[in-house]
């Protein structure tokens, strides 16, 4: 049975143009790959260093995207890996990030069909991500009721 989805986080540390940066930044997170194989926790470890502003505070977690959604670079690394497995620092180059990151494949999801009983958690999540968008419009749409708005062109 083939896989599609990854279950992947990451600590990625961002750098410019200076080579001094690069090493300091292998070197650090080489460290924090020693701290993570010695039993420190990956997901705290992001939350703590990762200058990724989106999945840092959440644990360096990527989201559960079909493998083809990430950049080539993540997908060749991420089908190497073995479950459980951090790289080493391995280069980022994707739109206006340039940096160095470690990643963590935690499981890998076989092709499926969704279904309750395997998927509670996800569908759980879809569900409370609807209400809250739906809620959200809710209120919107009562403010520009409420406020008055003027349009100057």
């Amino acid at each position: 049975m083939s896989w599609k989805r990854p279950h992947a986080r990451h600590i990625l540390f961002k750098i410019g143009v200076d080579s001094g940066a690069a090493a300091a930044a292998i070197a650090f997170l080489k460290s924090l790959k020693d701290s993570i194989t010695r039993g420190a926790d990956f997901s705290e470890l992001a939350k703590q260093y990762s200058e990724d502003k989106e999945s840092g505070p959440l644990g360096g977690a990527l989201g559960f995207l079909p493998i083809t959604q990430f950049d080539k670079s993540l997908q060749d690394l991420l089908r190497n890996m073995r479950e459980g497995e951090v790289s080493d620092p391995v280069p980022v180059a994707s739109g206006s990030i340039s940096g160095y990151q470690i990643v963590h494949l935690k499981r890998r999801v076989p092709e499926h069909t969704m279904n309750l009983k395997d998927d509670w958690k996800q569908v759980e999540q879809l569900a409370a991500s609807y209400k809250r968008n739906f809620e959200y419009q809710k209120w919107l749409k009562q403010l520009r009721q409420e406020i008055y708005w003027e349009v100057r062109l």
